[in-house]
C-alpha cells in the first residue's frame, strides 16, 4: 500500500478523520514522508482549533519523555525565546518558572548581578517590557556550559533530538539544561512556559514542528485524534 493511499484511509466517506487508523498507521506515515512535508503536519497540530491548547501538548509530551529527551525539550524551548518575548514572560507565571529552572542551573538569584557577566546581566533588566530579576539570573549564567545539539537518524521514544545548533535561548546566553537539572521543573511548568512564549510570539511553533518533527515518538504520544490533524495535512500537501 502507497504513503498516499494510507493517508486516504485516515480521511473518511464523509470527510471527517479517523483516530483509530491515524494512530495504526502512524508510523509508515513517518518513515515514508518527507522531513519537511512531516513538519508542515506537526505545525498544523500546533495550529488547529480542533487540537488542545499549545501548552498542553508540550506538557504531555514533556511527560512521555525520558529524563534526557525533557532536557531537549526544555533546550529547544529556550533556544526560541528572544529578547522580546522573555521580556513579556518576565512579568508572569512562565518567567518564575523560568528563573527556578536558571537558578538549578547554577544561576544567581533575582537580585543578583555580581560576577563576570554582571554588567551584561544589568543590561538584560533594562529591556523592553523589563527582565527584572530573571535578566539578572541571565547574566550569571554567562559562565555556563555551552550548548550543542545531535543530529540523527529518527530517535528512540526515550531520547528526544535537538534540533542541529540548539544550545540555549537568548543568542546562547541559556547553558545547556541538564537532565538533573530538568527534573526540577514539572510537565506543567513546560506547558506554561511554552503556552506564555506561544502567545508573544506565535512563530515559536515553526520552532516547536521543526524540534517535534525529529521526535516523532513523542508528538504519538498525543493520541490519534491529534495524529490524524496531521495526517490530513500531510494527505493535503501530497494532493497539491
Amino acid at each position: 500500500m502507497s504513503l498516499f493511499d494510507i493517508l486516504q484511509q485516515v480521511i473518511t466517506a464523509s470527510g471527517g478523520l479517523d483516530a483509530d487508523k491515524a494512530d495504526r498507521h502512524f508510523d509508515d506515515v513517518v518513515q515514508g514522508t518527507p522531513t519537511d512535508v512531516f513538519q508542515q503536519g506537526v505545525a498544523e497540530i500546533f495550529r488547529s482549533e480542533q487540537t488542545p491548547p499549545v501548552g498542553d501538548m508540550v506538557s504531555q509530551m514533556f511527560s512521555s519523555a525520558s529524563p534526557q529527551g525533557r532536557a531537549d525539550m526544555l533546550n529547544q524551548i529556550l533556544a526560541s525565546l528572544g529578547p522580546a518575548v522573555l521580556g513579556g514572560m518576565a512579568g508572569g507565571a512562565g518567567g518564575g518558572i523560568l528563573d527556578k529552572l536558571l537558578r538549578g542551573a547554577g544561576g544567581a538569584g533575582p537580585s543578583s548581578s555580581s560576577g563576570p557577566a554582571g554588567g551584561l546581566g544589568g543590561a538584560l533588566g533594562g529591556l523592553p517590557g523589563g527582565m527584572g530579576g530573571l535578566g539578572a539570573i541571565l547574566g550569571g549564567l554567562l559562565g555556563g556550559a555551552a550548548g550543542g545539539g545531535a543530529g540523527g537518524a529518527m530517535p528512540a521514544p526515550d531520547r528526544a533530538v535537538p534540533s542541529q545548533g540548539t544550545g540555549g535561548g537568548f543568542g546562547g546566553l541559556f547553558p545547556t539544561i541538564t537532565a538533573e537539572q530538568a527534573a526540577q521543573v514539572t510537565p506543567e511548568d513546560v506547558g506554561q512556559i511554552a503556552a506564555e512564549a506561544e502567545k508573544h510570539d506565535p512563530s515559536i511553533i515553526d520552532s516547536l514542528s521543526e524540534f517535534y518533527a525529529r521526535n516523532p515518538a513523542l508528538v504519538k504520544t498525543l493520541g490519534g485524534a491529534v495524529l490524524a490533524i496531521a495526517l490530513a495535512k500531510i494527505h493535503e500537501r501530497m494532493r497539491s
